[in-house]
């Protein structure tokens, strides 16, 4: 939360200047560990769906049919490691 009419470092007069507290930097910790939990929730989504495309790929057949599900399967794999990607981001800011 910022506190209004406290004045920022070196800020002596004139216009008023709203500075973070302690809270604000709680409640974006809190955000961010929202945020991974989030994250992990859709990981955990696309990882069985996933597992439904391999399935569903090792019992079919037909050129077609495969390369169709290899697509699918290839687009599930970067949506994780995107999805991965953000929660070690936010992950390190956490922990800095």
């Amino acid at each position: 939360m910022f506190r209004h009419g406290q004045l920022a470092a070196g800020n002596t007069r004139g216009s008023t200047t709203l500075v973070p507290t302690q809270n604000m930097e709680n409640a974006m910790g809190d955000e961010r560990a929202m945020k991974i939990f989030q994250l992990d929730d859709q990981i955990s989504t696309l990882q069985s769906e996933l597992k439904e495309l391999t399935d569903r790929a090792s019992a079919v057949s037909g050129a077609a049919s495969e390369e169709r599900l290899n697509d699918m399967i290839a687009s599930v794999e970067a949506k994780i490691a995107t999805l991965r990607e953000l929660r070690d981001a936010h992950a390190s800011a956490i922990r800095t």
